[in-house]
């Protein structure tokens, strides 16, 4: 594969966001990892197996949505990698379809136990991830049809957590989880109101919805951090590093406000995107999980790296 088509590729994948699902499922694996003592470890393969199917669920929904969009970015935007002609619609199609289907599967399979026994159904992760899996090619098929398709896009974000927290513990505390999980959503689905206009900038509602992102960014590792029943980290740099992280996360989600201010909404994309692994990383460190947390940091390391490379949006 010639250099130009693997970057086109990386592209249409949206890669620079990658870091960000990443970080989700470290989170969700803390969450559902929470009522146990801190220095037990984690079940590595289920958690990888999480982390490879949703990295698979999101890029199959970038590049559907490409896909689905190619007639549209034909005339509005050219320059992707699909109207450019730099990769081929029915390749896309396929890879898409293919990557979507395997990632399912891995997730479906994630919460099952060592022997097998109980069958995929009896999965405590299988009806989470088939519920993802149709709501990223809902998606991708409805999204210029109906005007609240950004709550599927959070709506799946909040699923990675969730599939993450029972495939490391299927009696994950949902009060936990649902602290991570929902703030989460309600984050996401303000970055889709927020950059719905990728031209002409924030108009309206829009901009008032943005300026709650740096608050938003902030709500998950608080309420984590005095959730009923979790007793705090005793380290005494324990809540220094997660009111950092909580800072970090703000000003991330500040810095894309005043760039969409600016009018470079797909610039505030990013940089809206680019904050969740930092907001991640203060909930690890909320629940005692510091090995976690520093991945996060990271992941959050990575994502601001590859924007210079790769558009997030």
């Amino acid at each position: 594969m010639r250099r130009g088509t693997l970057h086109a590729w990386l592209e249409l994948m949206r890669l620079s966001n990658a870091p960000t699902v990443v970080s989700n499922v470290l989170a969700g694996a803390a969450a559902g990892a929470s009522l146990r003592p801190a220095g037990e470890g984690l079940p590595v393969w289920a958690a990888g197996q999480v982390l490879l199917g949703a990295l698979l669920c999101y890029w199959a929904g970038m590049i559907l949505n490409d896909a689905f969009d190619a007639r549209v970015d034909a005339a509005e935007r050219p320059s992707r990698p699909i109207p450019s002609g730099r990769v081929a619609l029915a390749r896309a199609r396929a890879a898409g379809v293919a990557m979507l289907a395997v990632g399912t599967a891995l997730l479906a399979f994630a919460g099952m136990p060592a022997d097998g026994s109980g069958g995929i159904v009896g999965s405590a992760t299988f009806p989470w991830a088939v519920l993802l899996g149709s709501c990223v090619l809902a998606y991708d098929v409805l999204h210029l049809q109906l005007p609240g398709a950004s709550g599927l896009v959070a709506g799946c974000r909040a699923l990675v957590v969730v599939i993450a927290a029972l495939a490391v513990s299927p009696a994950a505390p949902w009060p936990v989880v649902a602290w991570v999980a929902l703030p989460l959503l309600a984050y996401v689905l303000c970055v889709g109101i927020a950059a719905r206009d990728e031209v002409v900038g924030l108009r309206g509602p829009a901009r008032v919805v943005a300026s709650a992102l740096p608050v938003l960014a902030a709500v998950a590792p608080v309420g984590v951090r005095w959730m009923a029943g979790i007793e705090p980290p005793a380290e005494p740099w324990s809540m220094p590093l997660t009111v950092a992280c909580i800072a970090l996360a703000a000003s991330t989600a500040f810095l894309g406000l005043r760039a969409a201010r600016a009018g470079r909404v797909p610039v505030a994309v990013g940089r809206w995107l680019g904050a969740i692994p930092a907001a991640d990383a203060a909930v690890c460190l909320a629940l005692g999980r510091p090995g976690l947390a520093a991945a996060c940091a990271c992941a959050w390391v990575a994502a601001a790296l590859l924007r210079r490379r790769i558009a997030a949006s």
